[in-house]
């Protein structure tokens, strides 16, 4: 793939490939970046002081898996999963990014790409993705007017494939055409001199990177002191990668960080053959089974985004996972190196335990007035009610749902984070709670105008019908939604009645047993003198003045 090198990372993967010929099967497996300072902010001089550390720490790194094609199939980092395919002559295909979202692991994207008879990559185009597997939208970029393999035009395009915005680059070459210096150029008329990175080799290796803005009023020799960072390379006696340090200097304070490069080399014969995986041995985890590779001293499985190292045996238990598909790949080692990944195997998993709860309900409702910085906020606590069915697996918390309809941003989270005073020893022993104002701090169930006259603003004395439902979280994931229910808060936290009282889905079974609740929602046998009670009968509630 011809491509310029338009990142810190991109350049150094390119000189990693370049040199990497002269030893066709070894590769680069893992790029460790660790940081050697730290910033501690002074707060007479209101500045960052760079301390350098006595033991480095880890930034971030990035580790690379190879097929039985010696292609790199897989990378992963600390933020997701990329899995790449290939065309016949090498170019990259595609390539998709895999990521938790939701407690799932799913494909969150996936990028194609278009080339050139020169291999010149002319298009890549980016369609994403929900938890659903739906697509969401599509961008992408395409590249013009290439020279010694650098494109000199980037123009990004929308779903609709119109050019939202274009960028160009201006090059110098040595006589090796290794690229001299970039130079961003913006402006109307892209002649507008912006960010530039100038590269020095030695003897045909790139050894330092140099990122810097651009200053016309810096005075002739002095137009890009403006330097941000810069990178300089040490190399192994095989001409491949050590390592990459990056010093840069911000507002924030001094940072270095150093990349450390290790390399492998592959062997296809010693993929792991006969790879099994079984999801159906309870506790939604997935047993995981190969053959024996000669030699071996242990073996890496990666499960979706985890791995684990395996020593001594040929199998492996995950621990619980999500309900749903799961993606399993095993590698071995062989004299300390790692070697090439299986193809991924799929294995679905389903905790029969993952239940969605019964009879919810929204019994009472308090209007709550809270005085912040002098001003007075209203908020509604909320007793919610619910029965967790029989079989149920271990409930790690829950999670209320409320839709306010297409004008009250519908189908809005919260997670109820019941207060500690509240929690007991086991949450599928819990089956009500009343809400606090942190919980639906934003949820406004009173509808307002604004006076501009007082500056206030005046309650309407209405509000707006809602519905609500509630889940349970598993350690396998989240339920389904409960049943369902309506209502409007407002009613009920300022008791109406006949067609103003809570609006609640009809009683799932017209022959269910009638409670009785006080308004801070606690169970009572029966109601005392001119007491205000809710009565609830199945998902019917109504307020009633005894």
């Amino acid at each position: 793939m011809k491509k310029i090198l338009l990142s810190l990372a991109a350049v150094a993967l390119s000189a990693v490939a370049a040199t990497s010929v002269q030893a066709q099967e070894k590769k680069l497996v893992d790029m460790t970046g660790w940081q050697l300072y730290a910033n501690d902010y002074d707060a007479e001089t209101q500045s960052y002081i760079p301390r350098k550390l006595d033991e480095p720490t880890i930034s971030d790194y990035s580790r690379y898996y190879y097929n039985a094609k010696n292609e790199q199939a897989v990378e992963v980092n600390s933020y997701s999963q990329m899995r790449y395919t290939y065309n016949a002559d090498g170019t990259t295909a595609t390539m998709q990014r895999w990521a938790h979202q939701s407690g799932n692991f799913c494909m969150q994207s996936e990028t194609k790409y278009e080339y050139d008879a020169q291999k010149n990559m002319t298009k890549q185009t980016q369609y994403n993705y929900n938890t659903a597997g739906e697509q969401t939208s599509v961008s992408g970029s395409m590249f013009e007017d290439y020279v010694n393999g650098m494109y000199q035009v980037m123009k990004n395009f929308n779903a609709t494939g119109d050019v939202t915005s274009e960028t160009h680059y201006e090059y110098t070459f040595d006589d090796q055409k290794q690229v001299l210096s970039m130079v961003q150029l913006t402006g109307a008329a892209f002649d507008q001199k912006n960010q530039g990175t100038f590269y020095t080799y030695e003897n045909g290796k790139l050894v330092k990177e140099v990122m810097a803005y651009y200053n016309a009023a810096g005075g002739e020799g002095h137009e890009w002191d403006n330097v941000q960072n810069t990178t300089n390379y040490t190399y192994n006696a095989d001409g491949t990668i050590a390592t990459r340090s990056i010093v840069s200097d911000t507002s924030y304070g001094h940072s270095e960080i150093e990349w450390r490069y290790t390399y492998s080399t592959l062997d296809p014969s010693l993929i792991p053959q006969g790879l099994t995986c079984d999801g159906t041995i309870g506790g939604n985890e997935v047993y995981v089974k190969w053959n024996a590779v000669a030699g071996a001293e242990k073996y890496l499985v990666m499960y979706d985004n985890q791995t684990a190292e395996v020593e001594g045996k040929t199998d492996f238990i995950t621990p619980m996972l999500n309900d749903g598909e799961h993606q399993v790949a095993v590698l071995a080692y062989v004299g300390g190196e790692q070697k090439n990944i299986t193809d991924f195997a799929k294995v679905s998993v389903k905790d029969e335990g993952n239940l969605p709860l019964q009879n919810f309900q929204v019994t009472a409702a308090e209007k709550v007035d809270v005085e912040s910085y002098g001003y007075v906020n209203q908020y509604y606590n909320l007793t919610l009610s619910w029965t967790v069915p029989e079989g149920a697996s271990k409930i790690t918390d829950y999670k209320v749902y409320v839709d306010k309809g297409e004008s009250w941003n519908p189908s809005t989270t919260y997670t109820m984070a019941m207060p500690e005073a509240e929690k007991q020893d086991s949450y599928n022993d819990v089956n009500t709670w009343v809400t606090n104002r942190q919980n639906f701090y934003w949820t406004t169930f009173e509808n307002t105008y604004y006076d501009e006259d007082t500056w206030q603003t005046v309650s309407l004395g209405n509000g707006p019908d809602v519905k609500m439902w509630i889940t349970a979280i598993y350690a396998s994931g989240e339920s389904q939604k409960s049943n369902v229910v309506e209502l409007n808060v407002y009613n009920l936290a300022n008791g109406g009645s006949g067609e103003t009282d809570v609006k609640a889905v009809k009683a799932a079974t017209a022959d269910a047993p009638v409670e009785i609740f006080n308004v801070a929602g606690q169970q009572i046998k029966k109601a005392n003198g001119r007491q205000l009670i809710l009565i609830r009968q199945g998902n019917e509630v109504k307020k009633v003045l005894k």
